[in-house]
């Protein structure tokens, strides 16, 4: 169930997803200046995006990674819009959607092995990827 609470302090609340394993996520995947929400299978390595905040079905679902990814977000080329990503602990690899300029994929390894987080840490605009290892 989500619950999204507005800046003048209303309420959406909806349900998403089959209740399952679903991993939670937020983006601006439209491009329309404000975020909506998603949720990812680990499983099943597939992510739902809704293109609003309503209660239905979601806008786009599609299948990227491999069972046991970690979803990411982010704006890997710059453009204002969130595309999604995965994260492999197996050789701490990234996978980031439609990042390159074509629009095609790209891979990059990456650090220890840790939980990956994403941010634009230098103000370019474009979001990378970074690791929080435990204890370090």
């Amino acid at each position: 169930m989500f619950h999204l609470r507005h800046h003048d302090g209303t309420v959406t609340s909806f349900m998403l997803g089959d209740g399952g394993n679903w991993k939670p996520l937020a983006g601006c995947w439209t491009h329309k200046g404000y975020e909506t929400p998603g949720l990812f299978d680990p499983g099943t390595a597939t992510f739902r995006l809704l293109n609003s905040v309503h209660d239905g079905d979601a806008g786009i679902t599609f299948r990227f990674g491999d069972r046991g990814d970690t979803p990411i977000t982010g704006d890997w080329n710059g453009d204002g819009t969130t595309r999604v990503g995965v994260h492999r602990a197996a050789g701490s690899v990234f996978r980031f959607r439609g990042a390159a300029p074509d629009g095609s994929d790209t891979s990059v390894a990456y650090g220890d092995s840790g939980f990956p987080v994403t941010g634009d840490w230098s103000g370019s605009g474009r979001s990378a990827q970074g690791i929080v290892v435990p204890g370090r």
